[in-house]
């Protein structure tokens, strides 16, 4: 149990911090409109489901939207690849293009269900953990 209750907290840990840091990269604004957005309709969405794991907390698959258009993306009203494609084009081709999965055949990365252990939760975290701190430090104070 304590094995299990430690994955679920790695797992709400880099949540919180991808969902930070991303907000923070991409300053507050839905990437497709391009308005300011806060609490609750300031959106971390990913290009590909964040379900798989593989791409969960990759910055490269995640965006800031708006509630708005968040909810069209999700209902399949607005369809994004055209639009990602077209203004993140070295990001879809980086998330689209054929790595080795641990099965040992290239595949891309949308399609790739990984089995991390903790220990790659501990240091996934810790990578994006300095990847926020080198964020903030680069925002002028009083911003």
């Amino acid at each position: 149990m304590a094995k299990k209750s430690k994955r679920k907290r790695l797992v709400k840990q880099l949540d919180a911090v991808c969902n930070e840091l991303i907000k923070l990269r991409d300053e507050h604004t839905c990437q497709y409109c391009l308005k300011v957005v806060s609490g609750q309709g300031c959106h971390w969405a990913h290009i590909i489901g964040g379900r798989g794991l593989y791409l969960r907390w990759d910055v490269l698959n995640s965006i800031v939207l708006c509630f708005h258009h968040h909810q069209l993306w999700h209902r399949g009203n607005i369809t994004f690849d055209g639009w990602f494609r077209a203004k993140f084009k070295a990001r879809w081709l980086y998330l689209t293009s054929p790595v080795l999965s641990q099965a040992g055949m290239f595949m891309e990365r949308r399609y790739i269900v990984w089995k991390f252990t903790n220990a790659d939760l501990e240091e996934k975290l810790a990578r994006l953990k300095q990847k926020l701190k080198e964020l903030k430090s680069e925002i002028p104070k009083g911003r």
